[in-house]
């Protein structure tokens, strides 16, 4: 495995942090997450926000080799969160958050995307997925699986899951990922352009995760069509958080 084809994954639970690194998470937040965490109902879905803008400045951060104060954030047309500074800085990144679980990924190589939900609660019908993708041939689809995979899709393309876009087709590889492309809004049409790699990845306990990989499109492009060929290193800050300067617990 070379140094490219390379992507980052890091994941923590908002439950098992202590008052004292909460603290040092919020003080990393520039004044728009702040506002945007206060407008937050409840404690839970707060601590989340929080903690998911934490850990994504502290993860880039390290990538980069700066400080985490030095970030700045904005976002693309399609509302896809872009890194203002430092400039000129090549990283692709996503994150997501439940009020179980955050993971924030990050790539050199191609765009990224990356979803996770709880599976806790009421059982939620597989029928809700037919108006984004077609059917897929299995008798009981993993409901969990393609929506977090939807989800992670469209944050890779750069628009986030919306209504009134096309349908998504998926088909395993002969690598065994998944592959998912685009159906056209023409009926009949078949899926066209080049396919999105879609991965599950590790999740806490009840919850369920999919990560998407999206090569630009350029000469010699990294991404081969039907192999995956990719290192995919996922840490835990509960275990590995020093080497992105993770509060400790004091």
């Amino acid at each position: 495995m070379t140094k490219k084809n390379r992507v980052l994954l890091w994941s923590a639970r908002p439950g098992a942090l202590c008052p004292a690194q909460w603290r040092r998470l919020g003080s990393l937040l520039d004044d728009t997450e702040c506002r945007q965490a206060r407008r937050f109902r409840f404690e839970a879905d707060r601590r989340a926000y929080v903690l998911a803008h934490g850990l994504r400045r502290l993860a880039l951060a390290a990538w980069l080799r700066v400080p985490a104060a030095t970030l700045r954030f904005g976002a693309e047309a399609g509302g896809r969160p872009q890194l203002l500074a430092p400039a000129h800085r090549p990283v692709f990144f996503s994150h997501t958050h439940t009020r179980e679980a955050v993971l924030v990924a990050l790539s050199s190589d191609a765009a990224v995307g990356i979803d996770v939900e709880s599976t806790q609660g009421s059982l939620i019908s597989a029928e809700l997925l037919a108006g984004f993708i077609t059917q897929p041939e299995v008798a009981d689809p993993d409901f969990f699986f393609y929506w977090t995979a939807l989800e992670a899709f469209w944050k890779a393309a750069g628009t986030g899951l919306t209504q009134g876009q096309p349908r998504l087709h998926f088909e395993r590889s002969a690598a065994g990922h998944w592959l998912a492309r685009p159906v056209s809004l023409r009926p009949g049409a078949a899926p066209a352009g080049r396919p999105t790699l879609i991965f599950p990845v590790n999740a806490p306990p009840g919850c369920c995760a999919s990560l998407a990989l999206r090569a630009p499109v350029r000469p010699h492009a990294l991404m081969p069509a039907r192999s995956a060929g990719w290192l995919i290193e996922q840490r835990d800050v509960a275990s590995a958080g020093d080497s992105i300067g993770w509060p400790e617990v004091s």
